[in-house]
């Protein structure tokens, strides 16, 4: 696996994180054996075994679009070299065990020099890689304009799918949005993001162009969920030294976060938040909402994550349990925990009432969602919107808190670090975790017939991970013989026909 330290993205204002390097999987993801345009780029020893795996897109008939990093060798600290071509290699297919086609390169197209550290920094962690032989897989363009924030994007990657394993090579996608824009740099915040094995992978925009190159996160357990990436279109000079011109589709403008009419330009034309509007699709952020009685262009934002930040001049303004508008106006003055009588009073815009009888700001939280401040649990009381508390000494802990033994919990279940409860079903688990055995963990359960690496990933409807027609997939067990859904019973599994 690559070891590369990188260091933070910064440009016009940097954004001020360190950060280390990741051959990423995509965390909270779902796996595919689709996207055959999303292929492995591998280092490989004298004997052919891989020690160094990234993500990469075909662009060009024998041209795939990574991250420089990942063709470059750190052979001390902040020193590097660049990797002989013919010790890489391209990969199609969506396992790095079993790939469809190998492709030996024999060109490598990136910034000049040998300063990643820096090309990192900004922005101009690119390469384009060139095969001896057609790839076969599909293309995908480029895109020509920088995302805004709250853009949506598909991330693809073979890294890592937890933090808790370091297992990698298999492709999956998730979707997540732009969180912060900088010069030649952008980060994403959301459900899912990238971790160690995504190097070099995608970030897709609306209508499917590369908008990003997978680049950075912030710590290497990949823990937090925003992460960075290279502005393909600052960057298209390089990309079209590899492979000139290149295409763009052009079609009709719309309101969806993509530059659709290939004029360098995103939803041009379409309002701007606080302008006033009859429907979502003639808004930038694609919400038209009443807001004072008027229907205007608003933002969604998420009281309790900040996965999606409100421009200067907008606050978060809730509507409900982690779902929130950004409208017109400045975050109150008052900090966590400090006296008010009204949310536009809060730094958080959440005015609660408090024991004392009196009110004061808080933070909104949901069991086993949104992370609290340190030193802060999420307290639910039963519902499902909770608030971010300083604990009170001795108590046990709340679902989600920090813990080193399981006394330390109310339930009395410590799992990873994490305080959990037991289960016997999914559905006795918060949203975005499942019931693996009968213990709650991260991560959505996944349905019958979709793929798997274990038994922990999938469902309490499908708690088997078994091999069937040569994919590793989710099944129920049925010693009566009996399936749902049309599944065969077969050797004591309820498998999908054909």
């Amino acid at each position: 696996m690559l070891s590369l330290v990188l260091v933070a993205a910064c440009a016009a204002e940097d954004p001020e994180h360190s950060a280390e390097a990741r051959t990423s999987a995509i965390i909270n993801g779902e796996r595919i054996t689709s996207l055959p345009e999303v292929v492995l780029v591998v280092r490989v020893n004298s004997r052919g075994d891989v020690i160094g795996l990234c993500s990469g897109t075909a662009i060009g008939p024998r041209h795939v679009l990574t991250a420089k990093h990942c063709v470059y060798d750190e052979v001390s600290e902040g020193n590097y070299r660049a990797i002989a071509p013919g010790s890489l290699r391209v990969g199609v297919g969506h396992d790095v065990s079993r790939p469809s086609s190998i492709h030996v390169v024999d060109r490598v197209y990136a910034s000049p020099g040998a300063d990643v550290d820096m090309d990192i920094s900004i922005g101009r962690d690119i390469a384009v890689v060139q095969t001896s032989t057609a790839h076969g897989a599909p293309l995908r363009e480029v895109a020509r304009a920088q995302p805004r924030t709250n853009n949506p994007v598909e991330i693809v990657g073979f890294g890592r799918t937890s933090t808790t394993s370091g297992a990698s090579g298999l492709k999956y996608r998730g979707t997540t949005r732009v969180k912060q824009v900088f010069l030649g740099v952008f980060s994403t915040d959301g459900v899912s993001w990238t971790c160690q094995g995504d190097s070099g992978g995608p970030a897709f925009d609306a209508v499917g162009r590369i908008v990003g190159v997978t680049s950075f996160g912030e710590d290497e357990s990949c823990s937090i969920s925003e992460v960075y990436f290279s502005d393909v279109s600052y960057n298209i000079e390089l990309i079209e030294s590899a492979i000139g011109t290149a295409a763009c589709t052009s079609r009709p403008e719309i309101c969806n976060g993509a530059d659709d009419d290939c004029n360098g330009i995103v939803d041009d034309g379409c309002g701007g938040l606080g302008e006033a509007c009859f429907g979502d699709d003639e808004c930038e952020s694609g919400a038209c909402r009443l807001v004072g009685g008027d229907p205007v262009c608003v933002q969604d934002c998420n009281p309790a994550t900040n996965a999606s930040i409100c421009p200067t001049g907008y606050v978060c303004e809730i509507t409900g349990c982690d779902i929130g508008s950004c409208v017109a106006g400045t975050p109150g003055p008052a900090a966590v925990d400090a006296p008010c009588t009204a949310d536009a009073d809060c730094a958080t815009s959440w005015c609660v009432d408090a024991p004392d009888g009196g009110r004061r700001c808080a933070q909104q939280c949901t069991e086993g969602g949104s992370s609290c401040p340190e030193a802060r649990v999420c307290v639910t009381d039963g519902f499902p919107c909770g608030e971010c508390r300083v604990p009170v000494p001795g108590d046990p802990l709340p679902f989600g808190s920090a813990c080193a033994v399981g006394t330390d919990c109310i339930d009395g279940l410590c799992r990873g670090g994490f305080c959990s409860r037991s289960c016997t079903t999914d559905p006795e688990c918060p949203a975005s975790h499942r019931c693996s055995a009968e213990v709650c963990v991260a991560g959505e359960p996944r349905p019958p017939g979709a793929l798997c690496i274990d038994a922990a990933e999938c469902g309490t409807e499908a708690p088997v991970c078994a091999e069937v027609d040569f994919e590793s997939v989710c099944v129920a067990e049925c010693s009566d013989g009996s399936c749902t859904d049309d599944y065969l019973c077969e050797g004591g599994l309820c498998v999908p026909p054909g």
